[in-house]
């Protein structure tokens, strides 16, 4: 995988995740408005029932019984007429301290939602309050149970398709807008990446041009602070290091030719002379072989020398020696 492709999958991944995590908080965000707004309107529709009871209340129709068969208290509103099971305006159902549940005319004359024990107890007590979601009848019920005193607790419940309904709206263009995010951010990453590279793919190039040119009196700008710069600047020091080890090899060759030419040029005359030895004293071929011997010896130390110097060695170590 290439830089530019690291850069741009590292900023898209980037972007995707920070585009997540704010469609999950204002996902969260709005089903805790919405289901906070079922919750107040409950608490509106069940402060009513918390209102004194005047004299004279009519009392229940016996139609309304429980299914213990107990007659509920005096004073339960059986008068009240809500909407219907499942409206969004919440339906409404009563628990007497004994228990008897009473459902209000117009909503029909079986019970709708059963009691759970937390209710009785709030009923028993006639204090207290309680929200839970329940699911009546294939309906997803919001359902708040208020202790009303004496007369024991009432129960309203509202549906939650509504909410349900808005909430899935609301996934599905949070999804739309996610996706979109995340293509919108591999395209931003992309150009980011290429933008990011263009230096760099720049630099790549001239140093290319510089390594196969060989050319190394060539240098690359490195005017800028950031890390190309410095990058440029260290290529910079690393070809003058590298120009001057060329040039002292170019010195050292020809001061080893220079050093070389001698004693080969005194060997190829002493060895002519001694051609010729027949025209020479005992004394005189000795002394030219000794002459030859000396410059041989000379040529083998400076053969030795330029052997250690191509190894990295010191040659002044054969010379110790």
């Amino acid at each position: 995988m290439s830089l530019r492709t690291r850069i741009a999958a590292t900023a898209s991944l980037s972007v995707a995740l920070a585009v997540l995590v704010a469609a999950s908080a204002l996902y969260l965000a709005v089903r805790s408005e919405l289901r906070g707004e079922i919750d107040r309107s409950l608490r509106r529709r069940a402060a009513v029932f918390l209102l004194p009871v005047p004299d004279g209340f009519p009392s229940p129709r016996t139609e309304n019984l429980g299914p213990s068969g107990d007659a509920p208290q005096r004073g339960l509103p059986s008068n009240v007429r809500p909407a219907p099971f499942g409206d969004a305006s919440g339906y409404v159902q009563f628990i007497s301290p004994t228990g008897a549940l009473e459902v209000p005319s117009g909503q029909g004359d079986s019970t709708q939602i059963a009691p759970s024990p937390s209710d009785r107890a709030i009923a028993a007590s006639g204090q207290g309050s309680s929200l839970s979601d329940r699911t009546v009848r294939g309906t997803s019920l919001r359902v708040l149970t208020l202790g009303v005193g004496p007369r024991g607790a009432v129960m309203i419940a509202r549906p939650l398709t509504e909410v349900q309904h808005e909430l899935g709206r609301i996934l599905l263009i949070l999804l739309l807008i996610g996706l979109a995010g995340i293509a919108l951010a591999a395209v931003l990453g992309t150009l980011v990446a290429r933008t990011a590279l263009a230096p760099i793919a720049r630099f790549t190039r001239r140093t290319e041009t510089l390594t196969g040119k060989l050319d190394l009196s060539q240098r690359l700008p490195d005017g800028g602070r950031d890390e190309l710069g410095r990058l440029a600047h260290s290529f910079n020091l690393t070809l003058d290091a590298l120009e001057r080890s060329v040039q002292a090899q170019r010195h050292l060759v020809a001061d080893a030719s220079h050093e070389l030419r001698t004693p080969i040029t005194s060997l190829r005359a002493n060895i002519q002379t001694l051609a010729e030895a027949e025209r020479l004293s005992e004394e005189e071929q000795r002394a030219l072989r000794h002459d030859i011997l000396e410059e041989l010896d000379e040529l083998t130390a400076l053969v030795s020398d330029l052997v250690e110097l191509a190894r990295g060695g010191d040659p002044t170590e054969n010379h110790v020696e």
